[in-house]
């Protein structure tokens, strides 16, 4: 019977390692960018105080007196609420709306692709998506939703007031980190020192929402008078 030399051995080990080695590499292969770093924290300077909860189509942007710097914005899909840092200092927060069960928003670390004012979707049947930061290549953004409710969802997609998308859109650049996640708190002694520290903002103005918006034609009517 035939032997193996201790190189033929070692091969052979060498050749399982890789295996196993690539076994493992494929799930993060398939999962979003930075996906496994999803729920990492940055330094977080200041927050914006509110007097109450956040309700559904709710927004609050408050920019004065802080400095240029780096966007990061935040998704927590499990508190419905998204969060806008400019070098650390809050300075916007919205309800949101997200998409679960059979079409979830993916969790992941993702920089923004591409920006469109008046984009529609080339995949639901053109659909309006106005201000539109597009997060990946296959379908997931951000941008206004007309109706933003906790018994609504989308097909994947972050979806916000129409007034916050606006301004979110007129701030963001490409290129800029979002990150969503479903356990977000920030650094949670800075939240609390800031807080106990700084005035309510006044909140943004909110569109209403009274008039029927039925079908994408109304949209874009919408739309061309913003």
């Amino acid at each position: 019977m035939a032997t193996r030399t201790a190189a033929q051995r070692a091969r052979s080990w060498i050749r399982a390692a890789l295996y196993l080695a690539a076994l493992v590499a494929l799930p993060l292969l398939a999962t979003p960018a930075s996906a496994t770093r999803a729920t990492a924290k940055f330094p977080v300077k200041s927050v914006l105080g509110l007097d109450a909860p956040l309700e559904p189509g709710d927004y609050v942007w408050d920019d004065e007196g802080v400095a240029p710097g780096k966007t990061t914005i935040v998704v927590d899909l499990e508190t419905a609420l998204i969060h806008v840092y400019r070098a650390g200092n809050e300075i916007g927060r919205s309800s949101i709306i997200y998409g679960f069960d059979a079409k979830p928003t993916p969790l992941g670390v993702y920089p923004i692709l591409q920006k469109s004012r008046d984009h529609v979707s080339n995949i639901y049947k053109g659909a309006p998506m106005p201000w539109m930061l597009r997060l990946t290549w296959t379908g997931i953004a951000i941008h206004g939703s007309r109706r933003i409710a906790d018994d609504i969802a989308t097909h994947g997609c972050v979806g916000l007031p129409h007034g916050f998308a606006k301004i979110l859109f007129d701030n963001a650049k490409v290129g800029d980190t979002v990150m969503v996640t479903n356990s977000w708190s920030g650094n949670d002694d800075a939240i609390r020192m800031a807080e106990a520290a700084q005035p309510t903002p006044q909140p943004a103005p909110v569109l209403d929402y009274a008039f029927p918006i039925d079908t994408p034609a109304d949209d874009a009517a919408m739309l061309s008078r913003s």
